[in-house]
């Protein structure tokens, strides 16, 4: 058997540190978009392979900026509405008092915004903790700011209703609903719970099982 290629080393390495410090699962596809992601850090970094994966293990700054890069950072309003429709049916009239609910990998926000609308028309109080491992998707998040090809899932009266703009193709959350949702960073691997979520009533974490 030939030994492995210099570069599998390389990638083999990183993917190992992925693994232990987001919960990677080392499948093609995921191992595919992370050997582009390592080579467009370096050179991003103006580095090597060699030098930049042996930087990421003690430079946490070189780590976050591929964890953005790594992570897929796309959603939907209301992705698979049925989680939604069982959310409004069944969970929400069953909690006495105000509703909690923990959107783990919120990505941009479409997900914990979609959440605090079904906590508006079902006249529930309650919010949302909405969490990411990414900061550049937490950046998006509290703004509230989307472009229309941004809104898939929206239907017209809640884009009417929920969203504000829409000239130029910017579009905004309403404060009322941005209210209702507190962005936090978190890790789900490496982290210890945000505060609050264990008196969560309901988690939606579809959005990091594809990493796991």
């Amino acid at each position: 058997m030939n030994p492995p290629s210099f570069s599998h080393v390389l990638l083999d390495r990183a993917a190992e540190l992925m693994h232990r410090e987001l919960g990677l699962r080392p499948d093609p596809s995921l191992l595919n978009r992370l050997q582009r992601c390592l080579r467009d850090e370096a050179a991003a970094r103006g580095d090597d392979l060699e030098r930049y994966v042996a930087r990421l293990a003690g430079d946490l700054d070189a780590r976050q900026s591929l964890y953005d890069r790594l992570t897929v950072q796309e959603t939907a309003f209301f992705r698979h509405p049925g989680q939604f429709q069982a959310l409004a049916e069944h969970v929400l009239p069953a909690i006495d008092g105000p509703a909690l609910i923990w959107s783990a990998a919120c990505s941009n926000g479409q997900e914990p915004y979609s959440l605090a609308m079904v906590l508006d028309e079902q006249a529930v109080p309650g919010s949302v903790i909405a969490t990411d491992v990414s900061t550049q998707a937490l950046r998006r998040t509290p703004e509230g700011s989307y472009r229309s090809r941004e809104l898939g899932g929206l239907s017209p009266a809640r884009r009417e209703r929920y969203l504000t703009g829409g000239s130029g193709d910017d579009w905004k959350v309403r404060e009322a609903v941005r209210d209702r949702v507190t962005v936090q960073h978190h890790n789900l691997i490496a982290d210890p719970l945000p505060d609050h979520v264990g008196s969560c009533h309901a988690v939606f974490c579809r959005n990091v099982l594809i990493y796991f």
